[in-house]
């Protein structure tokens, strides 16, 4: 409001200096005679704007020409930031040799592919040069010493203490991501040393288990983890680790529902391309009837026939036409499912829903609550399972008021603190299926697992350093820039 007062006697006090008021009704009354010059049609330009801006308020007024201008730029940027992507991807067809890891069929053979590609690449010097400012040397070889002594002199509860200092995820910097983006396989060879023996002394511990109570307390610490997708579901199951503990948010919340209602038996015959794919068909309705649903009821599919093709995601057999609650699936197979969600309503914080704090809500509802998205889907009630004093089985929603909850990535994705501190999980062994953010995650010295193959003694800069340091700067612009966008609320105020 102040600052359409201030425009409109600045404008005020142009046309007094300029004599405009003798021009303006000139304008309103003999527009076609009039000659208008450029400087004129500013004046008046601005004049009419003020004066919507003290009769509207700027914010409606400006809100959305600020925000094309805005955007406009962004647009011009990403343009830009494509090109530059294709032409290092095109560099890179050209001068980087393709790789053989592609070809491999099993770990093992992916493994020796890649210690060899290291080594035709010169990483192994790399590893082999203690130097590095991510982690501490000197500390990492005390570390390394102390634990093999212990573990030799069959010191278990120095040992142990001991332990509980190194498998801290962020002991001496033995999870950071520098440390594991230069080379496909391993890192320094003085922290492959220190991991190798906090393995061999867990090992050592385990077999030490019988004789050792206080052992049992503490492994479970370093095995706990989450995972949020059907790929590394299986793979994890298929290196044998265990993953009791299950997040999934989304389409990932499916995959997770899967792995908590069977049993390692089950698992292994249903985690199965021929038997998942006749089962994802969700998306099966015909463009036609999804934009004609869409223009009659604002969403393209229907909520009723998308809980019925979960209820075989959620546990449901040939006998059973409804899935489990998360108590159930808890007491049949012993893992831990959490699927998060979010309130359909404004303000409201996002849901964690699992055996703990929703024990009796039907996983298929909790998944279809999860993977609501504006336009595809009307928001959904969560569905609770109640049994009576006869063991009648009656099903209603979950709270009296009607709550309808969408997709939980809109609040929490990923809800990293809530697992540790209600189920302690340490470790979190994440995938992420969303491809609209694939384009923007782009490592211009590569990443964990995935080094660059650009010469190392240069920076190791995919495309070089040139193109790699104007890709930077236009990702970051465009993020300031939407930064700023969302926190002015351009969006959320005229929603």
């Amino acid at each position: 409001m102040f600052i359409g007062l201030f425009i409109v006697c600045v404008v005020l006090y142009i046309i007094y200096e300029n004599k405009l008021f003798i021009i303006l009704p000139q304008l309103v009354f003999q527009w076609f005679d009039y000659t208008i010059t450029a400087t004129h049609s500013l004046y008046v330009t601005i004049a009419i704007i003020s004066f919507f801006c003290l009769l509207l308020g700027t914010r409606r007024v400006l809100k959305w020409p600020i925000f094309l201008f805005f955007i406009s730029f962004v647009l011009a940027e990403l343009f830009l930031y494509i090109l530059l992507r294709y032409f290092i991807r095109l560099l890179e067809s050209i001068f980087i040799r393709p790789s053989t890891l592609n070809n491999a069929e099993t770990y093992e053979e992916w493994y020796e592919y890649a210690f060899e590609t290291d080594k035709l690449h010169g990483r192994e010097i790399w590893k082999a040069s203690s130097e590095s400012k991510y982690y501490d040397e000197n500390l990492t070889r005390t570390f390394t010493d102390e634990l093999k002594r212990y573990r030799e002199l069959r010191d278990s509860e120095k040992l142990i203490k001991k332990l509980q200092m190194c498998i801290n995820k962020s002991m001496n910097g033995i999870l950071n991501e520098h440390l594991y983006s230069k080379s496909l396989v391993g890192t320094k060879c003085v922290m492959e040393e220190y991991i190798k023996e906090i393995v061999t002394s867990l090992k050592y511990l385990t077999e030490q288990a019988q004789s050792l109570k206080v052992c049992k307390t503490h492994p479970t610490h370093v095995l706990s983890s989450t995972i949020d997708n059907s790929i590394t579901t299986a793979q994890a199951d298929e290196r044998h680790h265990s993953v009791t503990t299950n997040n999934g948010t989304s389409s990932g919340a499916i995959i997770a529902a899967v792995v908590c209602t069977r049993s390692d038996d089950e698992l292994q015959s249903t985690l199965q391309a021929e038997v998942l794919l006749p089962h994802l068909n969700c998306f099966d309705a015909p463009w036609i009837d999804r934009i004609k649903r869409y223009f009659k009821c604002r969403a393209m599919f229907d909520q009723d026939v998308w809980l019925e093709k979960l209820q075989w995601f959620a546990g449901a057999d040939g006998f059973e036409k409804i899935g489990l609650t998360f108590k159930e699936a808890y007491e049949k197979t012993g893992r831990i499912l959490n699927i998060t969600a979010t309130n359909a309503r404004k303000h409201s914080p996002p849901l964690c829903l699992n055996y703990l704090s929703t024990p009796n809500v039907t996983i298929a509802s909790a998944v279809l609550a999860s993977s609501v998205v504006p336009g595809l889907i009307h928001p959904v009630h969560l569905i609770e399972k109640i049994v009576n004093k006869d063991g009648q089985i009656s099903y209603s929603s979950l709270d009296g008021e009607g709550l309808k909850y969408r997709d939980g990535s809109f609040e929490n994705d990923i809800p990293l603190n809530y697992l540790s501190e209600v189920f302690g999980c340490s470790y979190f062994l994440v995938s992420q299926t969303n491809p609209h953010i694939i384009p923007f995650f782009f490592n211009a010295r590569g990443q964990g697992g995935l080094p660059s193959g650009w010469r190392l003694h240069g920076g190791a800069y995919r495309g070089g350093f040139l193109l790699a340091a104007m890709k930077l700067i236009l990702k970051e612009d465009m993020k300031k820039k939407l930064t700023s966008i969302g926190n002015v609320r351009f969006i959320t105020c005229c929603l």
